[in-house]
């Protein structure tokens, strides 16, 4: 699927006020998806990464430590999409949104 052809899929599913997820991600919540999670960016992942450096540095053993990362759940929302299909998102689930769209993005050719 591209971003192009979004419209198309998303409009039937908006006229008939039924909510939408991409597992994606936030890309295509820019584009018009009601909600998807959200990489708000790498700093976790760094973190997770220099602590575990920081371990071996002062000891510990390689095999010992961890080396399974999982992501913090994040969140991004379309509040354009929202209103179309009549969804009025709670105060929460604003307030942990890490990223929230206003407008509904148009893709063309080059922004693929």
């Amino acid at each position: 699927m591209t971003l192009d052809i979004l419209p198309d899929i998303l409009a039937p599913l908006n006229a008939k006020r039924i909510p939408t997820f991409s597992q994606q991600g936030s890309e295509e919540v820019r584009y018009g998806v009601l909600m998807s999670l959200a990489q708000s960016n790498f700093k976790f992942i760094a973190r997770f990464h220099a602590e575990t450096i920081a371990k071996i540095f002062n000891g510990a053993k390689p095999l010992d430590l961890p080396q399974i990362f999982e992501y913090p759940s994040r969140i991004a929302i379309n509040l354009k999409t929202a209103a179309i299909i009549g969804y009025d998102p709670l105060i929460d689930i604003l307030g942990v949104a890490d990223e929230i769209f206003k407008e509904i993005l148009t893709a063309t050719a080059s922004t693929e």
